[in-house]
C-alpha cells in the first residue's frame, strides 16, 4: 500500500511540474471568496452550447465532484445565466459568446491566456467565477484544479481515493492561471497491460467490439483513463497494444478521445503509424520452404507484402512465465488492475486524434 501511494504522489508531482509553475491556492474561508457551495446550495454552471465537446463535458464532471464533496449537486444551464444566485461560467476563449463578451466589454483581461497553448485562467468578474483558457484543455485543466483544492483526488476512480467532505465550499476570487505547460505532449503509455488490465478490463467494462476479438479495450475504459489523464494535465496516450487495436476494438474509441481532447499516437512497436495488432489480424504472410524461398507471397491490405504479420507475431510469441506475463506477478485487486492504466510519462509524435 505505501508504494503504490508514493507512486500516486509521484505521478500527481510530475502533472505539476510538467504543466506549470504557479503556486496551488486552496479554498476561502466561509464568508469569503466566491460561494460554490453556501447553506445547503450550489452555484450553478454555465456552459455554451457551441463550446468545444471536452469542455462541456468538463462542466458535468465539476457538478459531479461538488456533490461528491458537498452532496449537493449543481445544475448545469446550457447558453442561460440565471438571474440569481451565484454563477460558475466554464468557456473557451474564442469559442464561448458568454466569456467572449466579457472579454470584449473590458471586464475579463486575458492577457497572457489569450494564442498560448493550455493555458487556464479563473477569476471572480462582478460576482461570477469564470473558469476559461486559451484552448480546450486550458479549461479543462482549470476545472479540475477546482476540483482538485474542494477535494476530490485524480485518482478517486482508479484508487477509490475517497472526497475531502465539507458542507460549505468557497474559493478564491483573485485572478490565477496554472502557467504555460513546459513539455507540449505529457501523457501515459500503457504497456505490458497483459494479465492484470488485459483480463479485468473487459470482464468490468465488457468485451471488445471487433468480431473475434473480445480481448480488446473499449470506450468505456479508455473514457476513464481519458478523465484521470486530464485531471493529472496530461493530454497524450499511446495505447495498449498486446492483441488490442485501438482503432477497431471499439468504433467509439477515437470519438472519445476527440470528445475528450486528447491525442492519440502510436508506440515504439507500431510500424508505419499502424498498431502491431492491425498486421496480425489482417496481413497474411509468405508462405516458405525449408530454404527460406517463397512459395506463395504474402500480401495485406496496406499494399505490402505481409511481412509485417510475421515480424509481429515472433515479437509477441516471447516465453510467459508462470505467475503473468514475461514472469511478472499477477495482481488482481480493483486499485492495482486500475492503477495497471497509469503507466509512464512519455512524450511523442501526435499521430491521430488531435483536439486542443
Amino acid at each position: 500500500m505505501t508504494s503504490e501511494v508514493h507512486r500516486r504522489a509521484f505521478l500527481q508531482l510530475l502533472a505539476v511540474a510538467g504543466a506549470g509553475t504557479a503556486a496551488l491556492p486552496g479554498t476561502a474561508e466561509a464568508g469569503t471568496g466566491f460561494p460554490l457551495v453556501a447553506r445547503g446550495k450550489a452555484a450553478t454552471i454555465v456552459v455554451s452550447a457551441g463550446d468545444r465537446p471536452g469542455v462541456r463535458r468538463v462542466a458535468g464532471d465539476l457538478a459531479a465532484d461538488v456533490e461528491r464533496v458537498t452532496g449537493v449537486r449543481p445544475a448545469v444551464s446550457i447558453d442561460v445565466v440565471p438571474a440569481h444566485g451565484p454563477v460558475v461560467l466554464v468557456g473557451t476563449l474564442g469559442h464561448s459568446p458568454l466569456v467572449d463578451d466579457l472579454v470584449r466589454a473590458g471586464r475579463l483581461d486575458v492577457t497572457g491566456i489569450a494564442g498560448e497553448w493550455e493555458t487556464s485562467l479563473s477569476q471572480v468578474v462582478d460576482g461570477t467565477l469564470v473558469l476559461t483558457g486559451s484552448d480546450q484543455r486550458g479549461v479543462i485543466y482549470g476545472v479540475y484544479e477546482i476540483s482538485r483544492r474542494i477535494g476530490v483526488s485524480p485518482w478517486y476512480w482508479w484508487a477509490d481515493v475517497p472526497p475531502r467532505r465539507s458542507a460549505e465550499l468557497h474559493l478564491p476570487g483573485e485572478r490565477f492561471s496554472l502557467g504555460t505547460p513546459r513539455v507540449k505532449y505529457r501523457g501515459f503509455f500503457i504497456n505490458d497491460e497483459n494479465p492484470v488490465l488485459g483480463t479485468w478490463a473487459p470482464a468490468y467494462f465488457g468485451p471488445g467490439k471487433a468480431p473475434g476479438y473480445p480481448g480488446g479495450f473499449t470506450h468505456e475504459f479508455f473514457a476513464k483513463v481519458f478523465e484521470t489523464m486530464l485531471r493529472l494535465r496530461a493530454n497524450y496516450l499511446w495505447p495498449a497494444v498486446w492483441g488490442r487495436a485501438f482503432a477497431e476494438d471499439d468504433p467509439l474509441n477515437h470519438a472519445t478521445a476527440k470528445e475528450y481532447g486528447v491525442v492519440m499516437g502510436t508506440s515504439h512497436e507500431a510500424p508505419m503509424m499502424r498498431g502491431i495488432e492491425e498486421w496480425n489480424r489482417h496481413a497474411v504472410p509468405a508462405v516458405r520452404d525449408a530454404a527460406g524461398t517463397v512459395v506463395t507471397p504474402g500480401h495485406d491490405p496496406y499494399g505490402g507484402t505481409g511481412s509485417g504479420a510475421s515480424v509481429a507475431t515472433a515479437k509477441r510469441s516471447r516465453p510467459t512465465g508462470p505467475t503473468g506475463s514475461a514472469g511478472w506477478p499477477a495482481r488482481t485487486s480493483k486499485a492495482s488492475s486500475r492503477s495497471a492504466c497509469a503507466a509512464t510519462a512519455t512524450s511523442a509524435c501526435p499521430t491521430a486524434t488531435a483536439s486542443s
